[in-house]
Order: structure tokens, then sequence, then C-alpha cells
């Protein structure tokens, strides 16, 4: 008399194990990628956003922009934060330097 078994062997088990765990790993690796991407698009519009209210500010005052606080809140409601933490600073044109991430 035969005995046929059914269900997985503790192999095939470990095999999907795996191949699941590989799959995660490439996957976060590439999730994290994407999030820097995003960040240093952030940040970079948000410079572009601070140089256009610094602008502003020097059209209508005749003067250089020296201080981020004289830019609220007639240009901006709140300033911009890096998405990195970095803070953002100014040149001696009254422009705002982009960082390097």
């Amino acid at each position: 008399m035969k005995r046929t078994q059914h269900g997985f062997t503790l192999i095939e088990i470990l095999l999907v194990v795996a191949l699941i765990g590989l799959i995660s790993a490439i996957g976060v690796i590439i999730m994290q990628d994407q999030r820097n991407e995003a960040a240093r698009a952030a940040c970079t519009a948000n410079i572009i956003t601070l140089n256009n209210a610094a602008l502003l500010y020097r059209f209508k005052s005749g003067e250089l922009l020296v201080n981020q606080m004289d830019l609220l809140p007639d240009y901006l409601r709140e300033l911009p934060r890096c998405p990195f933490g970095e803070p953002y600073r100014l040149d001696e044109n009254g422009e705002f330097i982009p960082h390097s991430h």
C-alpha cells in the first residue's frame, strides 16, 4: 500500500522564505533611494521659493536680503525647512545657496 503525502518539504519552505527575504531587501534599497531623491527635489524647490521671495524683497525694498526673517510675513508665511535638516544660507548677493546632498 502506497502512502501519498500532502504539503511542502522543509527545503521548499526555506527556499520560499529566502526568496521573499531577498526580494524585500531589494525593495527596501530602492525605496530608500527614492526617498533621498524626493528629499533632494524638495530641497531644490525650497531654494527656488526662497530665492523668488528674496528677489521680490529686493524689488520692493531696494536692498539686498541679509536676514531670512525679513521675508516673514510679507513674502512667505513660514520659512521652508530642508528635509535633510541643514540650514539654508544666504550669500553676499542676497541669494540662497544650494546645499550639497
